[in-house]
């Protein structure tokens, strides 16, 4: 990749092994790639936010998670394992 491409992501704050990664090709940047890493880090956060809304059960707890308002459901669902997933 070009030089000022380099210099963007170093002033973009990214360096070390993620600059490297980028740079050699090793990270897919496709938009497959790029969508699964957004919706593994939202939904990373979905046990805690059980554990902090344990009075709600199964679907309450999807509807109410912020990730899940922005996804439509079915991919939170999935990942989750409560029916109603697109797996």
């Amino acid at each position: 990749m070009g030089q000022s491409f380099a210099s963007a992501l170093r002033k973009a704050g990214i360096e070390g092994q993620a600059l490297e990664d980028v740079l050699s090709g090793a990270l897919d940047l496709s938009p497959e790639a790029t969508a699964k890493r957004i919706v593994e880090f939202a939904t990373s956060f979905f046990g805690a936010f059980q554990t902090n809304n344990a009075d709600q059960e199964g679907d309450a707890q999807i509807d109410g998670f912020p990730a899940h308002q922005g996804c439509g459901g079915g991919r939170l669902r999935s990942v989750t394992g409560y029916p109603g997933g697109d797996r």
